[in-house]
């Protein structure tokens, strides 16, 4: 928990954070996957039948195959990682600082596993414009 001076508190804010907990809503987090996500992602990957996905760091420079049934068991997600499918057709990626995760994959594929569990978004294009800090993505 961060230490916030009394002058920068929102104390009716704060409360309210955790009232919503208490119901099962949690905030999320940036950059990082919601925890409760992680397996839902996971099952509805498991769904199109890949057994195993890579799990990497944000930059892909330290890189596991795990079994899909290790993940839904284990937290062995980076805070701020990447899972991906061993032949390059799905990722699923949070960038820093955003409080939203990208599943890519063709539209096919991301209907499937909408098929098999509703996530909320929408379908990106080469229009859409993703904003890091003061540089387009």
């Amino acid at each position: 928990m961060f230490n916030v001076s009394p002058e920068f508190a929102n104390k009716a804010f704060a409360d309210a954070i955790v009232n919503l907990e208490k119901e099962g809503l949690f905030p999320t987090l940036e950059g990082e996957l919601p925890v409760l996500l992680e397996n839902r992602v996971i099952e509805s990957i498991k769904a199109l039948g890949y057994d195993r996905l890579w799990v990497s760091d944000e930059f892909c420079t330290r890189k596991k195959l795990n079994l899909v049934g290790y993940l839904i068991k284990e937290e062995m997600i980076h805070s701020t990682g990447c899972l991906s499918t061993h032949d390059h057709r799905l990722l699923v990626t949070t960038p820093w600082e955003c409080h939203y995760s990208f599943l890519c994959s063709s539209r096919e594929t991301i209907e499937k596993i909408l098929a098999f569990d509703r996530f909320e978004g929408f379908y990106c294009s080469d229009r859409t414009h993703v904003f890091w800090g003061l540089f387009g993505i």
